[in-house]
């Protein structure tokens, strides 16, 4: 089976959200199933290099720079919220 994954965080950034999502794709890649990711990059979390257990992870991890937002933008899309 081939799996696409979209992940606001992954490995190699450290924080729950990326630990839980990392922790999936491990069990599936362990179960057999072809994972492929699609993350955020330059999230600013705990860490951001690749470290054992997620290094086998980063065949498998492609990273999306998000486009700038100017200041006005963040404030009227945190008001429309």
């Amino acid at each position: 089976m081939r799996i696409l994954v979209f992940a606001p965080a992954f490995a190699p950034y450290m924080g729950s959200e990326s630990l839980v999502t990392s922790k999936l794709v491990l069990t599936l890649r362990q179960s057999g199933c072809e994972v492929d990711v699609i993350s955020r990059a330059e999230v600013e979390l705990y860490g951001n290099s690749w470290e054992s257990p997620w290094t086998e992870l980063q065949t498998c991890t492609q990273e999306l720079v998000p486009a700038p937002r100017s200041k006005a933008r963040l404030l009227a899309e945190r008001v429309v919220d």
